[in-house]
């Protein structure tokens, strides 16, 4: 299968899988609220933040498997890999539930630290919290499995598996229902299907690629690496350091909100931000389906390909960017009103924030998603910091004032050096200037945003309450954003965007009139 062709597959695989996810999250989350109610969504909330949190408790060695097993060719290196993370992975669990239990003997409170907890609460989350760790410790050596499919640049595969995840978290949430009972009995199940897909995954990765590769390239030593347990421990924890930064952005509002303002507080910011998740990971399928080809035209040293795609890239990425921004603010209040009631709403300024920040979190994801794959991780490790720095300060000082408006503008603001400057930079200056970033289409293309979105804004709380007038008024301003974006754009990426365009009519089934046409 040729570049073309691999990454249109894996691009519109990740699509289906993604629209299958939604659809099921559509269903989940209003369901978890009717049940559950403002504080228990809101502690569960929390109880998921916290499950990201445990993720760094690997130190990183799940990502560096991943990569590492990317790079090597040779079958018997990636295997060794495999094998010397999984038992990395076991040490750590075994050291992290030793610092758990100690924990747990010298501070009895501990569940008070993620905010104002309701007394009525208390125990049902502690016990909850306490059956997330005991799940999570003893999942943690079988969490290597998700970075297998990525390593063997099997993607479509992780998506898969990623999607058989939230099946298993609908089925969890349906059997607490039925059954009638808490927030212990829910995070035991649900750890038990984590458990039970990673098994799925070791027995599909055994099947169709372990024995594949035992009976034809094992034995063979060329271009063999021996990849020692110290190299996978300071890649890994190259990759822990970024992560902590990334789950002080990504993860550190709900705690901020239940410490200063409620619990009842996390729920309507916690929908807004899935909501917002669910346009980004639309976005992302984009950028993470081109990593493994960036990889493989790197290692043949194709800099023009590399570079003519990134270009493509921008735009595509910050058009919809731009145009999941304005549309979420002008109708997201709307949908989320219909999707789980007022429950839901978090107020404009939380919804402009958000959306300023997932079109960010596009061009974040791009540029340290290629850093990443071009191995140049080390140089954005302060990068990230600055952005975690960034946005846990200004999103305390502003609450204050706004609110929850107030994290959410932390958020957006942390994202803004990184996003346009930073990480480019540094991609440039690392491929010595072979990937070339046009500063000035990103300011100019941001400029075409501030208008519309002010618009939008000032129609979405003053003049308009008609739902058809506003879908007129929204339809005129995306038409005039988009015409605007499509003059910014390079003759190279119109070009590129009449071609998919013209595959995708070729492929549309006509009606029986007009296939004579």
């Amino acid at each position: 299968m040729n570049n073309k062709k691999n990454y249109f597959f894996t691009l519109f695989s990740g699509f289906g899988v993604q629209i299958a996810a939604t659809i099921i999250v559509l269903f989940l989350i209003p369901l978890s609220l009717n049940y559950w109610g403002p504080e228990r969504y809101g502690a569960l909330a929390i109880l998921t933040s916290l499950m990201v949190y445990l993720g760094v408790s690997n130190l990183g060695v799940t990502s560096a498997a991943s990569v590492l097993i990317a790079k090597n060719n040779n079958v018997k290196c990636k295997l060794d890999i495999l094998k010397r993370a999984f038992f990395l992975l076991i040490f750590s669990a075994i050291g992290f539930s030793f610092v758990f239990f100690l924990i747990n003997c010298f501070f009895k409170n501990w569940v008070y630290l993620f905010g104002k907890i309701p007394p009525a609460i208390t125990e049902e989350l502690s016990l909850a919290l306490l059956m997330l760790f005991i799940t999570f410790l003893i999942n943690m050596p079988f969490a290597i499995m998700q970075a297998v499919f990525q390593g063997y640049q099997k993607l479509y595969l992780e998506r898969f598996f990623a999607l058989l995840d939230t099946m298993f978290l609908f089925i969890a949430l349906i059997l607490t229902i039925f059954f009638k009972q808490n927030l212990v009995f829910f995070v035991l199940i649900r750890g038990l299907f984590l458990i039970l897909n990673n098994f799925f995954r070791f027995l599909f990765f055994y099947i169709t690629l372990y024995k594949k590769d035992l009976s034809s390239e094992y034995h063979e030593i060329y271009n063999y690496l021996d990849v020692k347990y110290r190299t996978i421990f300071i890649t890994g924890i190259r990759f822990l350091s970024v992560g902590i930064a990334a789950l002080i952005v990504w993860n550190t509002d709900n705690l901020v909100i239940s410490h200063f303002l409620g619990l009842e507080y996390v729920t309507p910011y916690s929908i807004t931000f899935k909501a917002f998740g669910f346009a980004f990971t639309f976005i992302s399928a984009i950028n993470i389906s081109i990593f493994p080809l960036m990889a493989k035209a790197m290692g043949s040293h194709d800099w023009d390909w590399i570079n003519a795609t990134y270009k493509k890239l921008i735009v595509t990425i910050s058009v919809m960017g731009g145009a999941a921004w304005l549309g979420t603010v002008l109708f997201l209040r709307e949908l989320l009103h219909l999707w789980v009631g007022t429950s839901g709403d978090a107020g404009l300024v939380v919804i402009v924030a958000l959306g300023g920040y997932t079109y960010l979190l596009g061009l974040i994801n791009l540029n340290n998603g290629l850093i990443n794959t071009f191995n140049f991780l080390k140089n954005t490790i302060w990068i990230s910091w600055l952005e975690a720095i960034i946005n846990i300060s200004v999103s305390i000082y502003l609450l204050q004032f706004l609110g929850l408006g107030g994290v959410a503008l932390g958020t957006f603001c942390g994202g803004i050096l990184g996003a346009i400057f930073l990480y480019p930079f540094i991609l440039m200056k690392k491929s010595q200037y072979k990937i070339k970033y046009d500063f000035m289409f990103i300011i100019k293309h941001i400029g075409f945003i501030i208008l519309p979105l002010l618009i939008v804004s000032v129609l979405n709380t003053v003049f308009v309450s008609n739902l058809v007038f506003k879908i007129l008024i929204g339809i005129i301003i995306l038409s005039v954003y988009g015409l605007a974006s499509w003059q910014l754009a390079s003759k190279e990426v119109k070009e590129f965007w009449l071609m998919i365009l013209f595959k995708f009519l070729k492929k549309v089934p006509k009606p029986l009139g007009l296939k004579s046409l």
